[in-house]
């Protein structure tokens, strides 16, 4: 009987535990809340000089202060934009709550290796663009004048002008191709001699054979010293 009214007495203090104030304030609340993770958008970017870019600071709504390690070389307004002014390198700085994010940012100056370019038919010639190692993508603006590759190689199709432009981080350095038909200069061989002439030269009384300039060369004949073609 003892045992049966102790086993009651348990039950009915269970019951008043669990109906009271603070019974069901402890029922409910979490364990833990996860806080909100704070982040800066970038932590490293690579800009040409004159280009800005904004970052961000997410998972607060606390105020940030930021800062430049070199405004000369890219500075920061009070909304994360950043601006580059010269080649270098700065950190951006914000601070959240005593807390520090950091951006390293690289500041270039690109340049293309030359702004035109004349070429003849068949002839090809490389443009570099220097003061990078960013990706550059290059495109013509007439594939049938010239043709350019991905590594800056210029191909002379026709007689014609193209604008072959880089683009490096958004940014675009162009290069006017002017490419026009070869002119063969024409010279004279005779069947037996080892020298080039002008048309009217004596030594081709006997054999006057017609050959362009750069075939007589390639062939190993050399100017005649009477008529200098």
């Amino acid at each position: 009987m003892k045992t049966i009214k102790r086993c009651i007495g348990l039950m009915m203090l269970s019951l008043v535990l669990a109906l009271s104030p603070c019974g069901t304030a402890t029922m409910g609340i979490p364990a833990s809340v996860q806080a909100a993770t704070v982040e800066i958008s970038a932590t490293s970017a690579t800009l040409i000089k004159g280009q800005t870019l904004t970052l961000e600071i997410t998972g607060t709504d606390s105020t940030v202060t930021w800062k430049s390690s070199k405004a000369s070389i890219a500075k920061v307004n009070s909304k994360g934009k950043v601006t580059a002014k010269k080649k270098g390198t700065a950190t951006i700085t914000a601070t959240v709550d005593g807390v520090k994010y950091k951006c390293k940012i690289t500041v270039v100056t690109p340049s293309i290796s030359v702004t035109t370019l004349s070429l003849t038919v068949g002839n090809t010639q490389k443009l570099k663009i220097s003061g990078t190692t960013e990706t550059v993508t290059w495109k013509s603006s007439k594939k049938s004048v010239a043709t350019v590759n991905k590594n800056g190689k210029i191909t002379a199709k026709a007689a014609g002008t193209a604008t072959i432009t880089a683009t490096v981080l958004g940014k675009k350095y162009k290069c006017v191709v002017t490419v026009t038909k070869e002119t063969s200069t024409t010279v004279y061989v005779t069947e037996t001699g080892s020298k080039y002439h002008q048309a009217g030269c004596r030594y081709l009384a006997d054999s006057k054979i017609a050959i362009s300039l750069s075939e007589a060369i390639a062939a190993g004949y050399t100017p005649c010293s009477v008529c200098n073609p």
